[in-house]
């Protein structure tokens, strides 16, 4: 005997969906499927920006082309033009991470941001669009930061913050209202955005080349560095650079013991 089984047209969507879904949990997160996601995304999030700010959109391009071929892109020059574009580049993959935990490509991702203090970007009030960033004004980016990050702790991905043990009594002093906005997410993200005031060393004795952020995909690695990024200064030469997959492995090791030598508690990123 031959069953007849009718779907409606919502039903057959629904099955389609779910099986995407699964299929493309089925696909182990790696740097090719990473890099495939952070393409599509830097098209969707630079077409205003490529008329807007050319020369920004120039320095983008050479980096996604480095990482695309190499895995890795660094820059050495002017901090004043090499932030906006690494700045906005660490924003693309960050809603790259995004996307994919809420559309189920990967299960975990964690980050680990590593600075003298609670990160910049949680101590602003207000976040920007990247259409209303003047590309040139630090502030700005801080502000462009703070709106990515939010949304991505909004998809249920981790945050550690890390930072000097004395920073909180610092910023108390230089910037209370600041220091209210960051409590104010703790608290309404208290079980994706992890407070660690562990470094047991002073905000000015910090070294500037651990500064910087780190990520774990589903086990794919990925580092941000940059020996401008505890600071804003845009007179000054700086080396940033994205790493992905194996070239980030060095950069997990160098954390790892940094937090081994000055941490109050074990911390392991690996």
């Amino acid at each position: 005997m031959i069953e007849v089984v009718i779907c409606s047209v919502y039903d057959k969507v629904g099955l389609l969906i779910a099986l995407s879904v699964y299929y493309m949990r089925t696909e182990q997160m790696n740097p090719e499927l990473l890099m495939s996601g952070i393409q599509k995304v830097f098209e969707k999030e630079t077409e205003l920006l490529a008329q807007r700010h050319p020369e920004v959109f120039h320095t983008m391009s050479q980096i996604l082309n480095r990482m695309v071929e190499k895995g890795v892109s660094s820059h050495l020059g002017l901090d004043k033009y090499l932030r906006p574009a690494y700045v906005i580049m660490q924003g693309i993959l960050e809603k790259t991470l995004t996307d994919a935990k809420i559309n189920g490509v990967c299960e975990l991702v964690k980050s680990y941001i590593i600075t003298p203090r609670m990160p910049t970007p949680f101590l602003r009030s207000e976040g920007k669009e990247l259409d209303e960033v003047e590309m040139y004004v630090a502030t700005d980016f801080a502000d462009y930061r703070k709106t990515i990050l939010e949304s991505f702790l909004e998809a249920n991905n981790t945050i550690h913050a890390i930072y000097c043990n004395n920073a909180r009594h610092v910023v108390q002093a230089t910037d209370a209202k600041g220091l209210e906005n960051y409590d104010a997410l703790l608290a309404r993200y208290e079980m994706a955005l992890k407070d660690l005031p562990v470094l047991n060393l002073e905000m000015s004795k910090f070294p500037a080349q651990i500064a910087g952020a780190i990520y774990d995909v589903d086990g794919v690695r990925i580092a941000i560095e940059s020996l401008q990024v505890s600071q804003i200064d845009n007179a000054n030469h700086s080396m940033w650079s994205i790493k992905i997959g194996e070239h980030a492995d060095a950069r997990f090791a160098e954390l790892n013991e940094f937090l081994k030598n000055h941490s109050d508690q074990g911390i392991d990123i690996l």
